[in-house]
């Protein structure tokens, strides 16, 4: 290793001559280790030939093994023991290395030299900075720069001696040529110091606030107490009110930053991932590096640096690997084309891998967009192709048909086919999920399932099928109306079909209008019936013309008898003037001062007082807040109405629980129009009194008044709107709600609280609704001789003590509800034949122990049931199937067993052997 130790810079006479020779050591230091490293490199390929040899492993394994079974079976039998002897002694050399780990020792000293290396450059970077002593700072070069070198040498000099040769060999070397360097450098430290003594003024403002930072914020505090050199030539991108000094001394080279950017002083200890960071900042497009200010730079690459960079580099270079795979992928180009994201993804590529790093690290605008791309290529799938119609000619593209996809824990996706039949449509799923593609409506339809076995499906032809549905009945909105002569109206037929679904048949070419279309014309006065036909199925309407008057008086409108009068010339009316009314902007209407302020005396015995004005400004708010609760009441009201039209079997027009929630909601808007009422009364009183008694200093906030009247509108705009959608539902199944809304009053009033008592008497139980209406601890006992029900549940607290409570699931029909405390309930349902699953769960059960008794019957035969004592949260699943029992086998049934059940309830009789 001499001959890496120049000699003549061995001494050197004056100081510049010094600065000299440790540039020329550096220099040649650093050649030194670009030509040990090759060494190293070849060293780690012979070992590794040497490994792939004796496993067999890799060409070079192969190639030896063949070579081995060649010499053994060319050589003769007396060569076959040897030839085993030499292959076994290669092995155990193999194993013997592998235990002293010293390749894992070569890897460790190749990065310790490469610490060895950065250090002597920055080291170098000094010399070079302080080329001239007159340029020379003090405060550039903090302490001592020989002490990593030497720790270096020592390091490298220890692990030498347990390398096998050749490796400990060259190790030494190092070591040696790593502490003659340190050596000269201690000798050039003496030299340094003797010559900055006379140069103390060269540059020291630049330096002095850092360094007073740096004491005033690390070094006092115990925090550090290292050497930096200034390496800020090395990060300019920072901007200049930036300075950055490096750790040279300590393996870990950590920075330290210091920021005078927007006239503050700031500073970080930051690890040596800040260097990293950089590098990928620099590495960016200009235009995206100028979009982060200066004075920001430093501290978003300090915060980079302490955030683990190294996780979020290694998953950006992961989504830079999947972006450059998917540029040769066509699924992945189609899908990411439809979407508006492939030049997006080749703009991210086209800079490079530490372009697009530093892109993901620093622009939130480009790191959105990757994320965006990334979830698109792993967490979308795709159908494209061509929608055709069979014809008479054969297959044509069909044009503007809708197109969905449903994908199973996935997303759904729909599209339209274009002029040319082709379509493309996407939605979120990964592969091997399942999917559903459906393309048309009405008869002509296509359905298909299967799985994603790739990310996208191409050239998918969809051909649409007639589909025959039969309806069952068609309605006409409206179906009655009444016309003047000359007025028109247009008609909406919808078919209902077996399946419950509804489809408009208005424009269907195969739908026949009575009147040649959809819209009606009156031409003379008198009734007249419009029917609608459609596969054998028709509905009328009635239209009644009017006769036409000759000659039409123009009444002026009727104007409030008390406060207000009709002015002929303004023709409208207007207040009352004459009798002392004036028009009241607040209130919206005429009102006399004088009565008003006497009627509020005599109500409330005097005026201005302030504890009648709060209890009327409560009663107000009451008002206000019983309406908001009104109306959140009253959607879950609705929802119950839209359950029983959608989920039940029977017809809407006689559902008992339809006609409660109809005539319950037709109650509740007419009682709450009596307390709008009252609010506009208790707020013209208050907006009154907050005029006349304005100097006793009342709080009487006249915004926050008719705030609160606004409000009480709300519910009734809500309600209206509620039993409009009702009443289309009525229209749709051509249900009367006369009929509907008498039904319900009569209900309501046979389950009216008052009626109810204990016990249930006098009350009467509504069968289906999921209620305790005659309160015998039973729900919905006695459906099973009402209602137009095939399916029986009876599902109940069988133990010695009534405290269990148990939901039921039906498949296909979801979450029918739970049973009451330690009681039964009654399920009915209209049931298709098929095999279903009941599922029983233990909801709660005080003693962990629920006891139940599920039996299920189809027109009184019983077809399933199952008893059981599981913990609470237990889930019991029951199968049975429908369809083995007609409707013939109810002379045969069990429902006088099901009346007994409910006796035995009544009576509180054990359950256990019935």
């Amino acid at each position: 290793m001499a001959e890496l130790i120049p000699q003549h810079h061995l001494y050197a006479q004056t100081p510049a001559e010094a600065l000299e020779e440790a540039n020329h050591i550096l220099n040649d230091f650093g050649g030194s280790i670009k030509e040990w490293n090759s060494r190293i490199a070849k060293t780690e390929g012979y070992y590794n030939q040497f490994r792939e040899c004796v496993s067999g492993r890799g060409d070079t394994g192969r190639e030896c093994q063949q070579y081995i079974d060649l010499l053994y079976e060319s050589a003769g039998i007396e060569a076959h023991e040897a030839v085993m002897e030499a292959k076994m002694t290669m092995e155990e050399i193999l194993s013997d290395f592998e235990s002293s780990r010293a390749f894992q020792m070569l890897g460790d000293a190749k990065k310790g030299f490469s610490d060895a290396a950065a250090i002597i450059g920055n080291a170098k970077n000094v010399i070079d900075f302080v080329d001239q002593f007159q340029k020379y700072n003090p405060e550039g070069a903090r302490g001592d720069p020989t002490r990593g070198l030497l720790l270096i040498g020592e390091a490298i000099g220890g692990a030498a001696g347990k390398l096998p040769y050749p490796m400990n060999k060259i190790f030494e070397g190092y070591a040696e040529s790593v502490k003659i360097i340190a050596g000269k450098l201690v000798d050039l430290q003496g030299k340094i110091e003797n010559a900055r003594q006379g140069n103390l003024g060269g540059g020291w403002s630049s330096y002095a606030n850092a360094q007073a930072y740096f004491e005033r914020n690390f070094e006092k505090s115990g925090g550090y107490a290292t050497e930096f050199f200034d390496v800020t030539s090395q990060f300019s991108l920072l901007g200049s009110n930036v300075q950055v000094f490096q750790n040279f001394v300590s393996l870990s080279m950590d920075y330290f930053v210091y920021d005078r950017s927007f006239g503050r002083e700031r500073g970080w200890i930051v690890i040596r991932e800040f260097q990293t960071v950089y590098r990928y900042f620099d590495a960016m497009p200009a235009q995206y590096r100028g979009a982060i200010s200066e004075g920001y730079r430093a501290e978003l690459m300090v915060s980079q640096a302490r955030s683990n960079p190294g996780v979020f580099i290694d998953q950006a270079k992961q989504h830079f690997r999947l972006f450059s795979e998917s540029v040769r992928n066509y699924i992945h180009q189609r899908i990411l084309e439809e979407m508006g994201l492939w030049e997006s993804m080749r703009l991210l590529l086209s800079d490079g891998e530490s372009s697009f790093v530093g892109l993901w690290l620093f622009s939130s605008e480009k790191h959105n967009e990757i994320r965006r791309i990334s979830d698109v290529l792993t967490q979308y799938v795709y159908a494209e192709g061509t929608v055709m119609r069979e014809t008479a000619t054969g297959r044509e593209p069909a044009s503007n048909i809708p197109v969905e996809l449903d994908v199973e824990d996935g997303g759904f996706g729909q599209s339209v086919s274009d002029a040319n039949g082709a379509y493309f449509v996407f939605a979120r799923g990964r592969l091997d999920s399942r999917f559903t593609i459906r393309a048309g409506q009405g008869e002509d339809l296509f359905e298909d399932s299967g799985r994603f076995y790739q990310q996208g499906f191409n050239n998918w032809v969809l051909v649409l099928k007639k589909v025959e549905r039969t309806p069952v009945r068609l309605t006409l909105v409206p179906d009655a109306v009444t016309l003047a002569i000359g007025e028109s109206t247009s008609f909406t037929a919808t078919a209902v079909f077996e399946d419950q679904t509804v489809m408009d048949i208005t424009a269907n070419p195969v739908t026949f209008w009575s009147s040649g279309n959809n819209t009606f014309t009156a031409s003379e006065a008198g009734e007249f019936v419009i029917t609608v036909s459609y596969m054998g199925i028709t509905a009328d309407a009635l239209v009644t013309v009017e006769e036409e008057e000759t000659e039409q008086e123009i009444e002026p409108p009727v104007c409030d008898e008390v406060t207000e009068v009709w002015d002929d010339e303004l023709q409208r009316c207007r207040c009352n003037t004459e009798e002392g009314y004036e028009f009241s902007e607040e209130l919206d209407r005429c009102i006399n001062i004088k009565e008003a302020i006497e009627e509020v005396s005599e109500e409330n015995g005097y005026l201005c007082d302030e504890i009648a004005i709060t209890a009327r400004l409560s009663r107000l708010q009451e008002i206000a807040a019983t309406g908001n609760r009104i109306s959140a009441n009253f959607q879950n009201t609705l929802n119950k109405f839209y359950k029983e039209v959608n989920d039940q079997n029977s017809n809407p027009c006689e559902n008992t629980i339809i006609a409660v929630v109809y005539a319950e909601a037709l109650q509740t808007l007419a009682d709450y129009r009596f307390m709008i009422d009252e609010a506009r009364q208790i707020s013209t009183e208050l907006i009154l009194e907050g005029a006349i008694c304005a100097a006793y200093d009342l709080n009487i906030d006249l915004s926050s008044i008719l705030q609160l009247v606004s409000q009480t509108g709300q519910p009734v705009h809500v309600m209206e709107r509620g039993i409009g959608e009702m009443e289309n539902q009525f229209n749709i199944f051509s249900c009367n709600t006369h009929d509907v809304t008498d039904r319900g009053d009569t209900i309501a009033e046979r389950t009216d609280p008052e009626i109810i008592q204990a016990g249930g008497t006098g009350a009467f139980e509504i069968c289906g609704d999921g209620i305790d209406n005659d309160g015998n601890g039973l729900i919905d006992e006695g459906c099973e001789t009402e209602g137009n029900f095939n399916v029986i549940i009876v599902l109940y607290d069988s133990g010695r003590l009534p405290d269990d409570v148990f939901g039921l699931a039906v498949s296909g029909q979801g979450n029918l509800g739970s049973t009451p405390e330690g009681g039964s309930r009654t399920y009915p349902l209209r049931l298709p034949p098929g095999s279903y699953i009941a599922t029983v769960t233990v909801i709660r059960a005080p003693d962990n122990i629920g006891t139940y008794t599920i039996r299920i019957l189809e027109n009184g035969v019983e077809i399933a049931s199952m008893s059981g004592a599981p913990p609470q949260g237990a889930v019991i699943q029951v199968p049975f199937v429908v369809g083995q029992y007609g409707f013939q086998a109810v002379y045969n049934s069990n429902f006088s067993d099901l009346r007994y059940f409910d006796r035995i309830i009544e009576q509180d009789e054990t359950l256990e052997n019935w």
